[in-house]
């Protein structure tokens, strides 16, 4: 699991639940037995080239790429990755609904 992962899940409790409710989230998500991906050159530009050619933020691009590189499935309930079908395997959960 990348650590772009854990800041997507902290920017999105924070603007919904609050610090308290954000921290507590990362805290159970570090506790999960995941192996943790620092960020590198290689995995950087990785992200960067996904980012060109897809339309996706930086963040979800960081963690295509770390999937890609661990050869990993992909889980997500962001629509956003469905392009990527083509170049990782993904593992859909019910979409969020769009505001």
């Amino acid at each position: 699991m990348s650590f772009a992962t854990l800041a997507e899940l902290f920017a999105s409790a924070m603007k919904k639940e609050g610090e308290y409710r954000a921290e507590f989230y990362v805290a159970i998500v570090k506790s999960w037995p995941v192996e943790w991906v620092h960020s590198f050159e290689e995995l950087c530009l990785a992200a960067g080239l996904l980012k060109a050619q897809f339309r996706i933020s930086f963040a979800d691009a960081f963690i295509a790429a770390t999937s890609i590189r661990l050869d990993a499935c992909l889980v997500h309930k962001n629509p956003e990755f469905d392009a990527l079908k083509s170049i990782l395997t993904t593992e859909s959960l019910p979409y969020k609904p769009r505001r």
